[in-house]
């Protein structure tokens, strides 16, 4: 790892930013430019960790509000509003006490979460996906303010682990990186403009008040990672296995206006081929990067047509 200029700091703006910039986008050019909605935009991947964190908050807030709150939020600026980002402990309807509760008395549940939340974002982008890795894995490394001692990487089935204990680890699945370190940032109340000097850090200004280029040196030291990907299969340990899907990926602002319902059975209508279709654990993810994403299903049809 280089010599930094800046001292790293894993906070909620600092941790959305990696996330955004190991996304794709799903729409097309043409189609933003006509006004629709970016689904793996960065108003849409808060509101996804939000959710995360606490299942019972809204999850369409209005946009043109949410917006703002969201640029200010991954910018690292104070967020001392709770109306949007329901961040602090000490207002009424916050959702960190709930996520504090769940990862006590439900973490295998929350652990699904993670898991829907990484495949429909980053999972089908292997680069992106090493990059955010090793990201995070640094960040938390060089980080003087995360204890050693404290829990980073959240998994049910095969154990937690600690920023002491990630020094050496072999296989990693991504979602409990992620759900680690988004407890950590919310349980332990970090201060969102603590990141801030990480953020300017990434960019590259032309002018002071202009947004920045991203810029960030993780990214380009990253060569390769020395550690398998695995994905935990936590619906195992699931009383609900066939109901725990939580995020509703056919919702018109998170996923393609196009795209159908596909539900268990349907032995009425058969109209494509299975050629759009990878098959992997049981698990059924599309080739052309749309992000259609469907688990414990016995059959599933899809049309050839395209959008």
């Amino acid at each position: 790892m280089s010599l930094r200029n800046y001292l790293p700091r894993l906070t909620g703006g600092t941790f959305l930013t990696l996330i955004k910039h190991s996304t794709y986008t799903k729409q097309s050019a043409r189609a933003l430019k006509s006004g629709k909605s970016d689904p793996m935009s960065q108003i849409h991947i808060l509101q996804w960790l939000i959710n995360l964190a606490d299942k019972t908050q809204p999850k369409k807030p209005d946009e043109k509000s949410f917006s703002p709150k969201c640029s200010d939020y991954i910018r690292c600026e104070d967020i001392s509003s709770p109306t949007y980002l329901p961040f602090n402990i000490n207002d009424e309807k916050n959702a960190v006490e709930t996520f504090i509760n769940d990862i006590t008395y439900e973490k295998n549940k929350t652990c699904i979460r993670a898991n829907e939340f990484t495949n429909h974002f980053i999972a089908t982008n292997g680069l992106l996906k090493n990059k955010l890795a090793y990201s995070l894995l640094t960040i938390i490394k060089e980080d003087t303010a995360i204890n050693e001692s404290e829990i980073i990487y959240i998994n049910s089935i095969n154990g937690d682990r600690t920023k002491a204990q990630l020094e050496n680890i072999t296989e990693i699945d991504l979602s409990s990186l992620i759900l680690g370190c988004w407890y950590y940032i919310l349980s332990k109340q970090i201060k969102n403009t603590d990141g801030k000097e990480t953020i300017q850090a990434w960019h590259t200004y032309g002018t002071p008040n202009a947004r920045g280029t991203w810029n960030c040196d993780l990214f380009k030291e990253f060569t390769s990672l020395n550690i398998d990907f695995i994905e935990t299969d936590f619906n195992k340990n699931s009383e609900n296995a066939a109901t725990a899907i939580f995020f509703d990926t056919n919702e018109q602002d998170f996923n393609d206006n196009n795209e159908e319902e596909i539900k268990g059975k349907n032995t009425n209508k058969n109209n494509g081929s299975s050629k759009d279709a990878k098959i992997l654990n049981q698990r059924i993810i599309n080739n052309y990067g749309k992000g259609k994403y469907f688990e414990h299903i016995e059959n599933a049809y899809f049309n050839d047509d395209e959008d």
